[in-house]
């Protein structure tokens, strides 16, 4: 997630719809398919390390639009941000494409053969 996200903001809001839910962690991480850790990580305000693509998951699990988190993070109420489903920001999406890419590109390197000298 973005720095200048509202990371105890999306805390409550996956915590709100895992109790509506009535799922665990170790639940909300087998249905997106998921670590439990990022799950919890979600949950106790430090996202640090968690994949956009984590966020998708995720936020497919919980039943919510592509970009509910994003936009819970930037300070829209729940509510709004959830109701969203005929439009896709394409802001988040591009961020999205731009972190995958960055991933991409960073475990082709730690893959690439080293050269023996």
């Amino acid at each position: 997630m973005d720095s200048v996200m509202d990371r105890r903001a999306v805390a409550e809001a996956v915590n709100q719809r895992m109790r509506a839910k009535g799922m665990t962690q170790s639940a909300l991480a087998r249905a997106a398919g998921v670590d439990r850790t990022v799950v919890a990580k979600l949950m106790h305000a430090d996202e640090r390390g968690v994949l956009p693509a984590n966020l998708g998951k995720i936020e497919a699990a919980l039943g919510w639009p592509p970009g509910t988190i994003d936009r819970i993070g930037r300070g829209e109420p729940v509510e709004e941000a959830a109701a969203r489903t005929d439009s896709i920001d394409l802001e988040i999406v591009l961020e999205r494409i731009d972190s995958i890419a960055r991933e991409v590109s960073e475990l082709r390197e730690l893959l690439r053969p080293r050269a023996r000298g």
